[in-house]
């Protein structure tokens, strides 16, 4: 320490050092929250997409069927 305490030195340094610690991880820890973010909004796509295109689906079958229907009774 610069100046004279009346706390222990080594409280101090360790305190420090765990403060310094802190200030180190703290931008790996933020890249890791954006990925993580990340990830998670292109799987919220991915199954939004996939709900979407079994409503097509289930629309197709409808639209065939229908189609079917009206080539029979004609």
């Amino acid at each position: 320490m610069a100046f004279p305490t009346a706390v222990n030195d080594q409280i101090t340094d360790a305190i420090s050092q765990s403060n310094l610690t802190v200030l180190g991880q703290s931008s790996a820890t933020a890249v890791a929250t954006t990925a993580q973010s990340l990830a998670h909004s292109f799987g919220l796509r991915l199954s939004a997409e996939q709900a979407g295109s079994a409503r097509l689906g289930i629309l197709r079958e409808a639209v065939t069927n229908k189609c079917v229907q009206t080539l029979g009774t004609s």
